[in-house]
């Protein structure tokens, strides 16, 4: 008797222990959402949160799953895929999506449906360099941010954020609201986070902008299954950028960090009989050329990774023109489309994930360097200096390369055509801001007189 009750004292104290463990959760759950709620700026990434939601309310299998950054939930339309293909599709990508992220959104979704196929955007910017090594960086935390403050709490979501970044940062990964310590005691800044998620649209998870002050109005919608779908389009007089040149990419250029998580998304699909493919989803021309040169190093690292697991990779920016081309006024922006441009581009995705590697050879060049050789495609903003002297720089097959000289006649308005430089390999001019009119480019191969291309645009 006595070792009865000695028996059943312990596993009280230990149903007690246990249940104040529970307890002291449950509690710190609830001021934890709480705080959140008036601390944590969810208007920063609010189309993460509506996606979650939408993720986690789909009763459908989800088939076909498509992970990325913002050029999927851009570019890809879900409900066209479902009619071109007959099953669910759905696009789980994030602003800046790292790879890591998208490693333990796979995981994620194999976890709560059958997947079939997964489709893994490869945006090259997310992958090279400070953004390719992900886990060391602020900007790698902030897009993973995106993910785990709305994800529903289960082992995937806990290894996501303990291996997301070092150890100090965990705190303000278990915990939104200690990101914003600094406004502890801001009152006005409490009342706008209050008022903002007292609003009708962010407690019915909708996202829905009408923007009227442009020359061109148009509409931002987040609409379900992940699509970020707009009426705002580019038009040819406005292919002008503000950037910050950067080096030609080195031979094998991915990150460390950035190659080790494709691995991972690679094994993990082939261990789990999950069919996968990787594709790049096509940018205007002119933003592989503002932001970085010898592309190709970039293309031949991707083709040999594929190879390696004896998965295809598509690179849209590849496409030949014959087959596939989008006009200016299919992009929002230089490297994202809008609601036209995705439905152009989904029909042909699916045309191609239809076939197989051998029937779209044809639709694609070998290489970066064989579509854009010699090609020039606008103007680039360099910079503004105090005097309101604008910088701009020709923007051609690429600054890696050399062989390439320019012409550059300006024609402001009301006035007469000046010969700012005659044939020159340099591509760098300045126009006074209050200036406006055409600028005419014309550019040759250095030795091949005869055979020029001239490009009229607007500065």
């Amino acid at each position: 008797m006595i070792h009865k009750s000695l028996f059943i004292s312990s596993f009280k104290k230990k149903c007690k222990r246990i249940c104040g463990v529970i307890a002291v959760i449950i509690v710190l759950e609830w001021v934890s959402s709480v705080l959140n709620y008036i601390y944590t700026d969810y208007s920063y990434y609010n189309w993460s949160r509506i996606l979650w939601h939408n993720y986690y309310k789909e009763e459908e299998n989800i088939d076909y799953l498509y992970l990325g950054s913002s050029h999927v939930y851009c570019d890809l339309n879900p409900f066209l895929l479902d009619e071109l293909n007959g099953e669910n599709n759905f696009n789980l990508s994030t602003d800046s999506q790292k790879l890591n992220g998208s490693y333990y959104l796979l995981r994620e979704a194999d976890k709560d449906h059958d997947l079939k196929h997964v489709y893994v955007e490869l945006y090259y910017v997310q992958s090279i360099g400070k953004s390719g090594n992900f886990l060391t960086s602020e900007g790698g935390r902030v897009s993973n941010w995106r993910n785990t403050d709305f994800m529903k709490n289960s082992f995937n979501r806990l290894e996501y954020m303990w291996t997301m970044s070092s150890l100090e940062f965990y705190i303000d990964t278990l915990f939104p609201f200690v990101r914003y310590r600094d406004k502890c005691f801001d009152v006005d800044y409490i009342r706008s986070q209050v008022e903002y998620k007292q609003t009708e649209e962010y407690q019915n998870y909708r996202y829905y902008k009408c923007v009227e002050e442009t020359e061109e109005p148009y509409v931002v919608e987040y609409r379900d299954k992940g699509y970020n779908y707009t009426t705002k389009a580019m038009s040819e007089g406005s292919l002008k950028k503000e950037f910050t040149k950067q080096d030609c990419l080195i031979e094998n250029p991915l990150a460390d960090d950035a190659e080790e998580y494709l691995r991972k998304i690679l094994s993990y699909c082939k261990k789990n009989d999950i069919e996968v493919t990787l594709f790049s989803s096509p940018m205007t021309e002119v933003h592989i050329l503002a932001s970085k040169g010898n592309y190709d190093n970039y293309v031949n690292q991707i083709r040999s990774i594929a190879e390696e697991y004896d998965v295809v990779y598509y690179d849209f920016n590849l496409c030949n023109e014959e087959y596939f081309a989008l006009e200016m006024d299919s992009f929002r922006d230089l490297h994202h489309m809008n609601g036209k441009g995705a439905d152009l581009f989904t029909e042909f995705f699916w045309k191609v994930m239809e076939g197989n590697e051998e029937k779209n050879e044809i639709y694609f060049y070998d290489s970066w360097t064989e579509k854009t050789d010699g090609k020039i495609y606008g103007l680039l903003q360099r910079e503004q200096n105090e005097e309101g002297i604008i910088s701009y720089e020709i923007a051609s097959n690429s600054e890696c390369d050399t062989g390439m000289e320019y012409r550059i006649l300006l024609t402001p308005q009301d006035g007469e055509t000046v010969m700012l430089q005659d044939f020159s390999e340099n591509k760098l001019f300045e126009v006074s801001e209050e200036e406006h009119g055409i600028c005419t480019v014309v550019a040759r191969r250095i030795g091949e007189a005869d055979n020029v291309q001239t490009l009229e645009i607007e500065y």
